[in-house]
């Protein structure tokens, strides 16, 4: 096997893992609860052996419930940063990204405008006298994370992460796509019969039959 299908084919049982944790949680989402109520923690020990049962079967690998648990931790860290990215190609949800330029934006300090004029300014002039500066209550702004959303704030941590774990799913789910398709377009353009060519040299064409 070369090193391109091997990478391939890592990158293929790594999707296919990140496909199988995404749908567990989505299928148990009690796996995510921390709660420690009896009936719950029952529950949730419950749905696990049965999740890394499945593991063992579908990928011949060994694995323990704490094992599986830091790759469903693993799984939700490294969708974190592409969140953004799947709420966007697939449009799950409307977040509120300010389009406009908020009033901190504008606002350029004294140090800013040195470095970008070079001119030092006046320290002798002031429109405002110290005593006002004092009494002036300080401006506060508070830009939103471009992630968060109405919807966002209302739900709470474990939901969070089984709606992070969900649009995991189904850029996975592209990605296999994408996998496949690539995969046939190889086979069809193995598959066809080289085109001929010729080449004059002297007084004799040859031909690549």
């Amino acid at each position: 096997m070369s090193g391109t299908d091997s990478e391939q084919k890592g990158s293929e049982d790594v999707t296919s893992e990140m496909m199988f944790i995404a749908e567990r949680v989505v299928a148990f989402p009690e796996i995510l609860e921390k709660s420690q109520i009896p009936a719950m923690k029952t529950k949730k020990t419950a749905a696990l052996t049965q999740i890394v049962k499945e593991y063992v079967t579908l990928f011949d690998k060994e694995m323990e419930i704490k094992a599986f648990m830091k790759k469903v931790r693993n799984t939700f860290m490294s969708t974190i940063s592409t969140y953004l990215l799947c709420i966007f190609l697939l449009g799950a949800l409307a977040i509120g990204v300010p389009t406009e330029p908020t009033l901190s934006d504008g606002i350029l300090t004294e140090s800013d405008a040195h470095q970008m004029t070079g001119v030092v300014p006046d320290k002798k002039r002031s429109y405002i006298s110290a005593a006002a500066k004092k009494l002036a209550p300080k401006p506060t702004f508070v830009r939103e994370k471009p992630e968060e959303s109405d919807k966002t704030r209302q739900l709470t941590t474990t939901q969070l992460q089984r709606l992070v774990l969900v649009e995991q799913l189904k850029v996975a789910r592209l990605q296999q796509q994408y996998f496949f398709a690539k995969l046939q377009k190889l086979d069809e353009t193995s598959n066809k019969e080289p085109s001929k060519w010729y080449v004059d040299v002297g007084d004799k064409t040859y031909c690549n039959l």
